[in-house]
């Protein structure tokens, strides 16, 4: 398996221009102020979120509130290496902003895992709920010279920031990351973010590889399950195109939008001659079709 630091770097991305947030990236052990603001950002989302109880928060000396360690992260296990330099963070801000309180200001945040499969998070809390198929699969991606696995966890947003901030924040690392070899597995939440970004993207590009796991830990809400799951970032939008060309025999108005929002930005040469096509063609659907959103 590829290295995780060969993705340290993808200078051939250029966010989109009609993002509403500003995006910096960063790893672990390079900015610890922007790091902890990441942990207020989950830990304030979390609890907003009814996935983590508000007596699951520690109040820091400077009185700053994180998610304890024992439930600070989506997949539920604690991270076991120490070593700096494996977990790159993402932080948001509303352009046009400069409030970066937790509280008030418009925030989103997540970070990556990059990690052996076997010690990732994700892997030790749901291993024993994956399909053999699914877990065929990880094995597959994790002896691959061309591919790297990295867990997305801790994603969150401030109750200011806009709903949409969410997808836009998907999309950008989608793009940045594209081209790349990297396959996202996660423990998505089952009530949240795994219902939301199928009905978004499909389930083909968000594929669930095993059962639901509920999460034991009391500082977690009783209905918490989080679902195996893995996205194969440079294959996502053929994934996307291929969903709403079998469906049915009437593409899916919504995921035709949604593979036009989460494409939008990237080159033809980039996206490939044949999604390229796709995504004209997608256009030109949803330009000639009158019928509502749903």
């Amino acid at each position: 398996m590829r290295s995780f630091e060969d993705n340290n770097r993808f200078e051939s991305y250029v966010p989109s221009r009609d993002n509403n947030y500003d995006y910096r990236w960063f790893w672990d052990d390079e900015m610890p102020g922007l790091r902890l603001l990441s942990q207020q950002i989950q830990a304030q989302s979390y609890v907003t979120m009814r996935l983590v109880r508000p007596e699951g928060l520690m109040t820091l000396p400077d009185g700053t509130q994180i998610v304890v360690p024992a439930v600070s992260n989506p997949s539920g296990v604690e991270s076991t290496d120490i070593d700096p330099g494996h977990t790159q963070y993402a932080i948001g801000i509303r352009k046009d902003t400069t409030d970066m309180s937790p509280l008030t200001g418009k925030l989103v945040a997540w970070r990556k895992v990059y990690k052996p499969l076997d010690q990732l998070p994700a892997y030790e809390f749901c291993q024993d709920t994956l399909w053999p198929q699914g877990e065929q699969y990880l094995r597959m991606i994790a002896v691959d010279a061309n591919r790297v696995i990295a867990e997305p966890e801790a994603l969150g947003k401030t109750q200011a920031a806009e709903a949409g901030v969410i997808k836009e924040f998907i999309r950008n690392e989608i793009q940045r990351v594209y081209g790349s070899g990297e396959v996202w597995f996660m423990g998505l939440v089952d009530k949240t973010a795994y219902r939301s970004w199928v009905h978004n993207w499909g389930d083909v590009a968000v594929r669930r590889i095993g059962e639901p796991k509920l999460l034991m830990n009391p500082l977690n809400y009783d209905d918490v399950a989080l679902v195996p799951t893995v996205i194969d970032v440079d294959n996502f939008y053929a994934n996307m195109a291929h969903d709403i060309m079998t469906r049915s025999d009437t593409p899916d108005r919504k995921l035709l939008t949604n593979f036009i929002y989460m494409a939008h930005g990237v080159s033809d040469e980039r996206l490939g001659s044949d999604l390229a096509a796709f995504r004209a063609w997608a256009i030109g659907q949803v330009n000639n079709n009158n019928g509502d959103d749903t």
